[in-house]
Parts: C-alpha cells; sequence; structure tokens
C-alpha cells in the first residue's frame, strides 16, 4: 500500500473515532443521556457527551438528572462507572444530579459552565 493510501486510511480511521462522542442513548424522565462503552468484556460504560468535544450542551439538560447505576443495550446490561470529560459542558439549566453508587470518576470539566448546578447527590 503506497503512502497516500495509507494516509487516507489513517485519516478515515481517525474521523471515525471523531464523529460521535457517544455509543448508544437512554432517554428517562424527558432527559437523554448519553453513553460510551468503556469494555464491552467488563460491561462497563460512562456518560458521555452528544457530538463532538467542543459542542456545547446548553439546551439539553434541565432540572434534575438522575444517572443510572446501570444500563441496558442491545441486551447488555453495563455498569456505570463514570462521566467523561465535559460530558455535561455548557449545561447551564442544569440544577441537580444524583450520581449512582459505583460511580468511580468524574472526569475533567464534566460540568463547566453548569451556573445553575446547586445539588449533588451520592
Amino acid at each position: 500500500m503506497n503512502l497516500r493510501k495509507t494516509f487516507l486510511l489513517v485519516c478515515m480511521l481517525l474521523s471515525y473515532g471523531v464523529a460521535s462522542a457517544y455509543d448508544f442513548s437512554l432517554t428517562t424522565d424527558g432527559q437523554t443521556l448519553y453513553f460510551k462503552i468503556i469494555s464491552e468484556k467488563n460491561q462497563t460504560a460512562e456518560v458521555t457527551y452528544k457530538g463532538g468535544i467542543n459542542d456545547h450542551n446548553q439546551a439539553v439538560y434541565t432540572g434534575d438528572i438522575v444517572i443510572p447505576a446501570k444500563v441496558r443495550h442491545d441486551g447488555v446490561v453495563y455498569n456505570i462507572v463514570g462521566i467523561s470529560d465535559k460530558a455535561f459542558s455548557g449545561a447551564a439549566a442544569l440544577e441537580g444530579i444524583t450520581l449512582p453508587l459505583g460511580m468511580k470518576y468524574v472526569g475533567d470539566f464534566a460540568f463547566e459552565d453548569c451556573t445553575s448546578l446547586s445539588k449533588v447527590v451520592f
């Protein structure tokens, strides 16, 4: 394979990973949460954002959100182990969030510019 074809193949593969930050979504109580599978083997996932890293969720989340401890996708139950970097960034109308037991991490800037966030329940 020549250098040009190799370069184009690498660019296509990289753009595929950037196209969407999430693997699946789930809507409960009128709020849609986005999830990225961390490990299919260990059946773990994290809450993430919709779109690219520079997109903001300003109008997406309002009021209170409850993050489930487990979610089912394609017949597989995933344990929610974290919140990704910038997952709720820019969600100015987000007021409260309830985190499940077993959550292991909250990513950098996960709640950046969440100016109405006043309640976090563990």
